[in-house]
């Protein structure tokens, strides 16, 4: 994937933090196309679509890296598609880790110390609308409803099969007026069982209605 639309949220604004910023514009995977100031501002903006990833550098980020701490960038990314974030969070963290390789020797020489151990900066993905940040939660309840669907049309195969097997049970409506009842019937419970599975989906793991590729259509 090249020329993925992205932000980038400068906590830090030093020199090292604006050379990984340029890391990244230089990068063919994504383009830069704003700057933010906060990861709430972040996360409005991917909500919006109006980009497919944020990169958060925090305000620690150069005084931690040259004092020999852990950094974290954090990349953000919309939830509400989760398959295309594995596209896009496997260059993310091939940028982060060429930054790392890159500058650790200029820490090290500032440092005086050549032979200080390599600073990690690792990338902490997270995902706007999937609070769960996986596929299980989501496979699951899948199963779930698919399941209730096989149970119901097979109830619903039963009981037609009862009925033509027993007339009796028909009575005076005929088989076409009972069927077309039961038809009508069985959709209802499994239009139900759908609307309940998205609303289950939307309380518990917090799966927002409107995704990804309904906002592709719209810009």
């Amino acid at each position: 994937m090249q020329n993925i639309p992205a932000a980038v949220c400068n906590l830090d604004e030093t020199n090292l933090s604006r050379e990984l910023v340029k890391n990244i514009s230089e990068a063919d995977q994504f383009v830069l196309i704003r700057n933010v100031s906060s990861e709430i501002e972040a996360a409005e903006i991917l909500e919006r679509g109006e980009v497919a990833a944020v990169f958060v550098i925090p305000e620690d980020f150069s005084k931690n890296f040259y004092s020999q701490k852990a950094v974290t960038v954090a990349f953000l990314a919309d939830g509400a598609n989760i398959i295309p974030v594995n596209y896009l969070s496997t260059p993310a963290n091939l940028i982060i880790g060429n930054f790392a390789a890159k500058y650790n020797i200029q820490a090290a020489l500032a440092n005086s110390t050549p032979t200080l151990s390599p600073v990690p900066v690792t990338m902490s993905l997270r995902l706007i609308g999937n609070s769960v940040q996986g596929y299980l939660e989501f496979y699951i309840c899948g199963i779930i409803l698919m399941a209730a669907h096989v149970v119901i049309t097979l109830a619903f195969g039963f009981s037609i099969f009862d009925d033509k097997e027993n007339p009796a049970l028909i009575g005076e409506f005929g088989f076409t007026k009972v069927l077309i009842a039961k038809e009508i019937f069985y959709l209802a419970i499994s239009l139900f069982s759908v609307v309940l599975g998205i609303i289950f989906l939307a309380v518990c793991f917090e799966m927002p209605f409107r995704g990804a590729i309904w906002r592709s259509e719209e810009h």
